[in-house]
């Protein structure tokens, strides 16, 4: 079996197990797209190679096969990214790559031809890395970058082959078919098998991830949830500041407002302490209106400060929303933050008990009229 056939079998049947795999998800799922797209880049590739047939139809057919299965597997990646799919695109870029190969059948003009496929493909292949390389950095998948670096490598050979087919087609060398099988060999043995199941484990990483994010995360507002910090505690060395957050007035609110308000207060408040402690933070919601900003590595004077921007960024993100739907909320008193500030080693119980007087400092800002920030001490 000649090179071409090889791939074109292996193609189809990751094509194959692709469709399989996706037959809960419809026709507009993005394994739909990327097992068709193999599937028609493997027949194309086989039709290339099938003397049966003749010689016109199959290097239009091939062509055009290989051309949209492309098109397809491009789709595929940008459905994976969580990209809407447009219909009108995508049926224009079908029709468009399908027109050379359509119109063009003169065996003097191969190598054109062959250029004009490589150089096609190539363009496919980067739009797909693009897509996958961003979906990578966005979501850090380590299988996405992998994706996106398969897509790179065969945008290259796509471009090496399609410049020798110009080269060649100018009368540079008569041995095109050796060098060519040369070409599709790099394919098949670096590229076409390790990227074929890629798509799937990128999905598996993804829905890791979110059950991930389900088992460690408070699903309204994003912030850790008890499992998450304790996590996060286990993780922890060295010194941090710990910064208790407990809401004023917000049981008044929940009850006259409902619990649809208070849910939007909630995010609010979130938003609004998450922006306030900056990168390297971490931010949890210990349950109800209660939440804990970590500052690691930070002092007690550090994290009595970011607490002070805390209190007043609270208090700002309620006013402006209160100020948004003016006359709905009557007297009600607005939701504020009271504030205990603690920091010191968090090594092994040290956690717990910088979290215990952050407690402590923070009801006693409660008995001083709510507001407010209290500290207890800089544990050394």
């Amino acid at each position: 079996m000649t090179i071409y056939v090889l791939t074109a079998l292996f193609t189809i049947v990751a094509g194959v197990v692709t469709l399989a795999s996706g037959t809960r998800e419809g026709v507009a799922g993005w394994r739909s797209f990327w097992g068709g797209g193999y599937v028609m880049l493997g027949i194309g590739m086989a039709v290339f190679d099938l003397p049966a047939l003749d010689r016109a139809f199959r290097v239009s057919a091939g062509a055009i096969l290989s051309l949209c299965g492309a098109v397809l597997v491009t789709q595929g990646v940008r459905l994976l990214a969580g990209r809407n799919p447009h219909w009108p695109r995508l049926v224009a870029a079908l029709l468009a790559v399908s027109l050379v190969p359509l119109l063009s059948h003169d065996p003097a003009h191969r190598l054109q031809r062959i250029a004009y496929i490589d150089y096609t493909m190539m363009i496919a292949d980067i739009w797909a890395a693009v897509t996958a390389l961003r979906l990578a950095r966005n979501e850090r998948l380590r299988t996405a970058w992998m994706l996106g670096g398969t897509f790179v490598l065969t945008a290259v050979i796509g471009f090496g082959r399609g410049s020798l087919s110009t080269a060649f087609a100018l009368g540079m060398n008569a041995h095109f078919d050796f060098i060519n099988n040369i070409w599709m060999a790099m394919a098949l043995a670096t590229c076409w098998p390790m990227r074929g199941n890629l798509p799937t484990l990128v999905a598996a990483e993804r829905a890791e991830r979110a059950l991930l994010r389900l088992a460690t995360e408070d699903a309204l507002t994003g912030a850790l949830n008890r499992t998450g910090l304790d996590r996060l505690r286990a993780r922890m060395t060295g010194r941090a500041g710990l910064i208790l957050i407990d809401l004023d007035h917000f049981k008044a609110l929940n009850d006259r407002m409902g619990h649809a308000e208070g849910d939007r207060t909630l995010q609010l408040v979130a938003a609004a302490v998450r922006e306030v402690g900056g990168p390297g933070s971490r931010f949890a919601r210990l349950g109800g209106d209660e939440f804990l900003l970590v500052l690691p590595g930070r002092s007690l004077a550090v994290a009595a400060q970011t607490a002070d921007r805390v209190c007043a960024a609270v208090e700002e993100a309620v006013l402006t929303h209160r100020r948004s739907e003016w006359g709905r909320f009557g007297d009600l008193p607005p939701v504020t933050a009271s504030i205990g500030v603690a920091s010191g080693d968090v090594a092994g119980e040290g956690f717990a008990a910088l979290l215990a007087e952050a407690d402590e400092a923070l009801y006693r800002s409660k008995r001083a009229g709510r507001n407010q920030v209290s500290l207890v001490r800089d544990a050394a």
